[in-house]
């Protein structure tokens, strides 16, 4: 019966640790820049504040309309609400009045 026999290389410890360690870092680096990563994390968080920003300007602005909406509804409708609507679509205004424009 024959054996074989090898010799002991001093580097063949040493394999699985170093292949451990260049896959620990290859996960360490995606965690801190890849596409969910932590750098990216905080571009989103401060994505998400300017969208909270925006968010809140628009329901601001909605809220605006529905009450100038409101007014135009039937039932309830203003007199000086339509007057001020009407001169603004028609561009007319009378001789005596005022006109100041602003946004």
């Amino acid at each position: 019966m024959a054996t074989r026999q090898r010799k002991n290389s001093r580097f063949s410890g040493f394999i699985i640790p170093v292949f451990s360690a260049f896959v620990i870092a290859y996960f360490v680096y995606h965690a801190q820049t890849g596409r969910y990563g932590i750098h990216a994390m905080r571009a989103m968080d401060q994505k998400a504040v300017v969208l909270r920003y925006e968010l809140s300007n628009t329901i601001k602005a909605r809220t605006q309309l529905q009450e100038r909406v409101a007014l135009l509804s039937d039932g309830t409708l203003e007199a000086d609400a339509l007057d001020e609507h009407a001169r603004d679509v028609l561009g007319l205004a009378g001789t005596n009045e005022l006109v100041i424009l602003y946004e």
